[in-house]
């Protein structure tokens, strides 16, 4: 798509203030809440998994990471399967098991924590400058001197309180403080003001309480220890995934005291139980150091600079475990020599470096046991700096080789030329000649873009074009290949088809319609049709759009017209246009349809009124006649000019039954008259309505038929695709009827029939004479009297889509 420069504009705003958004916001997302007056009373020496910290002014939670520091007032909560250490600045540690929540609280004489749930214990050693730390949680609290507590709490809420080591007092409901000593516990109900000190017979010794064993292996293997009372033969012991033991993963009996087992890596509680006594749990980590993984630059990663150093971005993933970390860089691969060392707490760092290849690694700094830590490194990544390439020249697109355009495009939109986008390339140089060598360089631009548009006029002829970049260090590539076109001339647009003044009718124009044909161009794009009144295309009557080179019109009316096409653009501006043609559109008035009487229909003598009704065409007046038909000749009656579409005739008018034809045309305002519609109709005779009367009105078993139709002495044209219909009156009592044709007194068909009427097809039985025709009434016991007559045929050809020769009774009228 090509865009106009106003347009690159807006774009590169937009994008511009895309990005500047996306920057604060990320920024706004990663960024570490600022807390001011609060002063920092320790840090996170150890965690696992997640562990997050809420200042008491803020709502927001946000992740902790190692050595972070802590603020008074500051509320720590760890997710599942996560633990974390706390060292307060007077040598006091704090550990969170997972799903627990505390709140730090200090003030000049004593610490204070605030214990919401999960499991917490605090190891006060007693140093100098330490101070007396209490534990609270809900209406009881833990005092603890120089010593080892932990406390948890159950799902009824109550409090569990074990001591290790030292003593702790418990203050509870209000009441006066009790102490518990080194190896009890204690069970503060949550709602009861008792609480039940126990001494633990169950000694857990080793692993100590949230001990870490840091491991470079899959498995590590854990050594437990315990005391008992020398009563106690054996004691079950257990190991699980959760502190309510609820998964467990080793449940055995032993008699020993203590006993190895190789664990995977995780998150592990364990116990010991004889009969109803069970020791306090104790929880434990069995951690995998592993070396961080580089992220960038990717190995064998390349890229130049002009200048003596570029910056290097370098990344690696986040390690739990770690420290900090330690980006090592050498020009060899055991870092034996020349080795840039750089150490960092985050996972990125960007750091200026030479021209020259490299080896890189990153050494996470991870615990190994007993505070100990160590770096343990990734694999080898290789990447170089080199000085700026030349660059590939660029590959020439549009126009391709050996293409043409069109000067009546190129003076309007332009020419556009494009290319290959080479990142690596800051600028490129198009040049544009009328021959090969480039000798003399007719046009020569510079742009920061891959394309140019072109809109110098080009005169007819050949063209060659070629295009040459230059890096942002200054280094010019080759030239491009050379592309060559052509410009061409269209100085007109060819019209086809109607022929200038041609003269078709209304009806012709509604049917055939008029076909509008022109030169069909090489060059995309849709085509608009105007039909006009006047030559100027002041009064356009018609304004069509076509993707082809022709358009068929059907609706138009009549007068004299004025055409003209032309080629458009994608805006809708015409690139070339056509001479005006004429032509016109004749008035010719359409010929009516007849509703009624319907043809061929027989109408009873005493009918006093016949209603003569056809279709209103564009004719202001019709023309009406009426016809007899005498001695197989037609004599007109009646000849009437009428302004509606119908007209009544009563009694007078028609004086005699018979055969009747009935013509109606439309006449126009300028005397032009349609083709003339005919239709038929037959008039009774009186006898043969009596004779109708008659044989519906009783029941006589001797009573002949009245033979309606044809008439007696009746000539009918026939032809091989024709029928003659033969009808009688039908005779009550009567069911069936036998119809019999003769040749002067040879029988040549008979058939029985149920109905008062046959339809005959067998032409091929008559010639051009006469013949006679009888029916015959019958019942179950015995005929009635025959009743014949005679018709003439004449073979004369007539029209084939007269389909019935005889026209049709019909006895309600």
């Amino acid at each position: 798509m090509n865009y106009s420069f106003g347009e690159k504009i807006w774009i590169g705003l937009q994008l511009a203030t895309l990005a500047s958004l996306s920057g604060i916001f990320y920024y706004d997302v990663n960024r570490r809440i600022q807390v001011e007056g609060e002063k920092v009373i320790g840090s996170i020496t150890f965690k696992q998994r997640t562990v997050q910290r809420k200042y008491a002014s803020h709502v927001v939670w946000e992740d902790l990471e190692q050595n972070f520091p802590l603020r008074n007032k500051d509320s720590i909560r760890t997710a599942t399967e996560a633990d974390a250490e706390i060292t307060l600045n007077d040598g006091t540690k704090i550990n969170l098991s997972e799903n627990s929540m505390i709140l730090l609280n200090l003030d000049e004489e004593k610490t204070s924590i605030d214990f919401a749930y999960g499991s917490v214990s605090a190891k006060n050693e007693g140093g100098e400058g330490a101070n007396s730390l209490s534990i609270k949680s809900g209406d009881s609290s833990v005092s603890i001197g120089k010593g080892d507590v932990k406390l948890s709490k159950n799902e009824n809420k109550d409090l569990n309180v074990t001591v290790e080591k030292g003593i702790a007092e418990i203050f509870s409901f209000g009441k006066e403080g009790q102490k518990i000593g080194a190896d009890e516990k204690a069970l503060v109900g949550a709602n009861a003001e008792k609480v039940e000190i126990k001494k633990v017979d169950l000694k857990l010794i080793s692993p100590p309480d949230n001990a870490r064993y840091f491991s470079p292996d899959q498995n590590y293997a854990v050594a437990f220890e315990f005391s008992r009372d020398a009563s106690v033969k054996a004691v079950n012991f257990e190991i699980s995934g959760s502190s309510d033991f609820k998964k467990s993963i080793i449940s055995k009996k032993i008699s020993d005291k203590q006993i190895s087992i190789s664990l995977k890596e995780g998150v592990y509680y364990w116990r010991v139980s004889s009969g109803k006594d069970v020791s306090p749990s104790r929880r434990f980590s069995v951690l995998q150091n592993r070396a961080v993984r580089p992220i960038a630059p990717a190995n064998g990663f390349k890229t130049s600079t002009a200048s003596n150093t570029t910056y290097i971005n370098f990344s690696w993933n986040k390690s739990d475990l770690a420290s900090n970390y330690k980006l090592d860089i050498s020009p060899v691969a055991d870092y034996s020599s020349n080795v840039q060392s750089s150490v960092s707490s985050s996972n990125y760092i960007s750091l200026p470096i030479a021209k020259g290849k490299y080896y890189w690694r990153v050494g996470a700094n991870l615990p190994s046991g007993e505070g100990n830590f160590a770096y343990i490194y990734s694999a080898n990544r290789i990447f170089e700096i080199t000085d700026p390439e030349k660059g590939k020249p660029p590959t020439l697109f549009n126009p391709a080789n050996k293409s043409v355009t069109y000067s009546i495009i190129s003076e309007k939109k332009g020419v556009l030329f494009n290319w290959s986008k080479d990142n690596n390339l800051d600028s490129y140089e198009f040049q544009l000649s009328t021959n090969a060598k480039f000798d003399p360089i007719l046009i020569k631009k510079t742009t920061n873009a891959n394309f140019i548009e072109l809109k110098e006029k080009l005169s007819s002829g050949q063209y060659f074009w070629r295009v040459n970049g230059k890096t942002k260090d200054g280094v010019v590539t080759d030239h491009s290949s050379i592309s060559f076109f052509e410009e061409k001339d269209i100085s007109s647009l060819r019209t086809f088809g109607p022929e200038s003044g041609l003269s078709m009718s209304a009806p012709e124009v509604e049917s055939k319609g008029i076909l509008f044909t022109w030169e069909k161009l090489p060059i995309v794009g849709n085509y608009s049709l105007q039909i006009a009144e006047d030559s100027s295309f002041q009064k356009v009557k018609k304004n069509l759009t076509a993707k082809g080179n022709r358009y068929l019109l059907k609706e138009i009316e009549a007068g004299n017209y004025f055409w003209k096409v032309s080629l458009l653009s994608d805006t809708g501006e015409a690139y070339l246009t056509s001479s005006t043609q004429n032509f016109s559109v004749r008035y010719l008035p359409e010929a009516p349809k007849i509703l009624a009487p319907k043809p061929n229909v027989n109408i009873p003598f005493a009918t006093s009124q016949i209603k003569f009704q056809w279709t209103k065409g564009n004719t202001p007046n019709y023309e009406f006649k009426l016809f007899l038909k005498e001695e197989n000749k037609l004599k007109e009656i009646l000849n009437r000019s009428v302004a509606t579409n119908e007209i009544t005739l009563e009694k007078a008018d028609i004086q005699q039954a018979g055969f009747y034809e009935w013509s109606i045309a439309g006449i126009g305002d300028g005397g032009q008259k349609s083709s003339v519609t005919l239709s038929k109709f037959q008039v009774l005779p009186e006898v043969i309505e009596k004779a109708i009367e008659n044989n519906t009105e009783t029941d006589s078993p001797g009573k002949s038929v009245v033979l309606v139709a044809p008439l007696d002495g009746q000539t009918i044209n026939i032809s091989p695709l024709n029928e003659i219909a033969f009808k009688w009156t039908p005779v009550n009592g009567i069911k069936k009827y036998k119809f019999s044709i003769f040749d002067e007194k040879k029988e040549i068909y008979a058939t029985v029939t149920t109905k008062p009427e046959i339809r005959f097809s067998k032409l091929e039985l008559l010639d051009r004479k006469q013949f006679r025709w009888s029916v015959l009434p019958m019942d179950d016991k015995n005929s009635g009297k025959e009743s014949s007559s005679t018709f003439k045929v004449d073979l004369d050809a007539i029209k084939e889509e007269i389909e019935i020769i005889s026209p049709d009774i019909q006895y309600d009228e």
